[in-house]
């Protein structure tokens, strides 16, 4: 248990049924990829009633990265993702507020070119539920449920708000893998780069949807089905 601490440093979790609670987690100086938050596998992390908030913002650096993790009522600002969910899936992310993602012009991870700002980039896996959120200011997506490394099965985003990024939420099938997922009961605030593009998915991907709306007109917002 760590709880009630000001952490003005980075934390790894190389434990089972870790707990994270009313907390704030400013991380450090970071020189390769890594997480304020780290957790590589580990079952039943949970951070609660938690800040992230980077004291020392980095191109390196996401504020929640791995998997096996439940995140309620958690605050993030800052880094490059604000939560990065790694192939072994088994996530939930509920009650919480990312928002305003950091951006590099340039990005070692992206061969130089400007980064990928992501409230909740999935890479893949089983079971991954985002819930009831505020996902707002990224510049890439606020939600991108990608199996890229992995099969993506049962990826849920559900009764949040979301607004912003190039599309607000794209759901992507990449080199063979396979992606089911529901988007219901979402709303859509006003801003992203590509004006009819809240919802994305790949053509012929396991995609479905009901219940999402934009929150200034109540217009049904409906699925823009794209090449992978």
């Amino acid at each position: 248990m760590i709880e009630n601490l000001d952490v003005h440093g980075l934390i790894t979790v190389r434990a089972p049924n870790v707990t994270i609670r009313k907390s704030i987690v400013r991380g450090g100086i970071v020189t390769g990829n890594r997480g304020v938050i780290t957790n590589y596998g580990y079952d039943n992390l949970l951070v609660e009633d938690v800040d992230v908030i980077p004291a020392y913002d980095t191109v390196w650096q996401d504020a929640i990265k791995g998997s096996d993790f439940t995140l309620n009522r958690v605050y993030v600002t800052g880094n490059v993702d604000s939560v990065k969910v790694h192939p072994d899936g088994n996530v939930l992310i509920k009650n919480s507020l990312l928002e305003n993602t950091t951006y590099y012009s340039s990005d070692p991870n992206q061969n130089g070119g400007p980064t990928h700002n992501d409230g909740v980039q999935v890479r893949g896996g089983p079971n991954i539920r985002i819930v009831n959120n505020t996902i707002r200011g990224q510049q890439n997506m606020p939600v991108l449920g990608a199996a890229n490394q992995r099969d993506a099965s049962g990826l849920i985003i559900e009764n949040n708000w979301l607004d912003g990024g190039h599309c607000t939420v794209k759901l992507q099938e990449v080199n063979g893998f396979q992606l089911t997922a529901s988007v219901r009961n979402n709303e859509f605030g006003p801003n992203r780069t590509v004006s009819n593009c809240k919802i994305a998915a790949t053509n012929g991907s396991s995609v479905t949807d009901g219940g999402n709306s934009m929150e200034a007109t109540g217009v049904a917002v409906g699925i823009l089905w794209v090449a992978s």
